[in-house]
């Protein structure tokens, strides 16, 4: 496995909540530069990895862009659904993703790959 242990996974959910609103807020310039140099164009499907609360998510939409975030975490993913409800979230495991080659224009991580136990086989699939 090169994704996080599932019991890092599984205290990411228990701790969402927390997660939400202690580190989030911190991390908020982070996903703001993440996506100012993707240098988004309207219209891209856009992957983000490890979305967690859906930051970076948020911060894409625009421009008719379509937003898919990918998370381990089913708490993570139960805050980013009620706060970013205009983009589609996936429980999954971002070292094994479950779309087709070539289905996103573009793929950012704001604050995921450090988790990752091999983070160059997790570039690998990404």
């Amino acid at each position: 496995m090169t994704a996080p242990p599932n019991g890092a996974v599984a205290g990411f959910s228990d701790t969402a909540e927390n997660y939400a609103a202690s580190m989030a807020p911190s991390l908020a310039v982070v996903a703001a530069e993440v996506v100012r140099r993707a240098a988004l164009q309207p219209g891209e499907r856009v992957l983000d990895l490890g979305t967690g609360t859906g930051a970076g998510a948020a911060l894409a939409l625009g421009d008719g862009r379509l937003l898919t975030g990918v998370d381990g975490a089913a708490g993570m993913l139960e805050i980013a659904r009620r706060t970013v409800p205009e983009a589609t979230f996936v429980e999954a495991d971002y070292a094994e993703l479950p779309f087709a080659d070539a289905s996103f224009e573009v793929a950012m991580a704001v604050h995921s790959l450090h988790f990752a136990a091999d983070p160059v086989a997790v570039l690998g699939e990404w």
